[in-house]
């Protein structure tokens, strides 16, 4: 059972973290273009994004991990858990149309229309909600 809690626990924070290390470590050969050994074998974390933002897979991971695992435990079922979670995905969205981190632009307009449907989302099922409940008090 410790062994069970131990793997949930270093799964989503350790996984994240150990890409980050490496990533640190192959920052110099990524954004001067010169690959390494390292840099090569964790190019399917940064070819995508520019150079800049090479670190950009990571807060795509904090994203999954937060909607995921972390909004579980935020008031279940209720439209505080959906307001969090809308809340924190426009800020993602917004936080994404800025930063541009992949190289292409269309990537780019993917991503944020991906954040926006994600948003429309929680928005609609907050709607949902307040009509369950709205319904429900009559």
């Amino acid at each position: 059972m410790s062994l069970a809690y131990l793997a949930i626990f270093l799964y989503p924070l350790g996984i994240p973290l150990l890409y980050l290390l490496l990533l640190n470590m192959a920052h110099e050969a990524i954004s001067q273009d010169r690959p390494t050994r390292l840099s090569s074998a964790l190019s399917f974390l940064h070819r995508d994004f520019e150079a800049r933002m090479y670190c950009w897979e990571i807060a795509e991971q904090f994203k999954k991990l937060f909607l995921v695992g972390i909004m579980v435990r935020v008031q279940n079922d209720t439209i505080v858990q959906l307001g969090v979670a809308m809340i924190f995905t426009m800020v993602f969205m917004l936080i994404s149309s800025i930063a541009s981190p992949y190289r292409k632009q269309e990537n780019d307009y993917f991503a944020v229309t991906c954040n926006f449907s994600l948003t429309a989302v929680f928005l609609f099922c907050t709607m949902l909600k307040v009509e369950r409940s709205s319904s429900s008090s009559k």
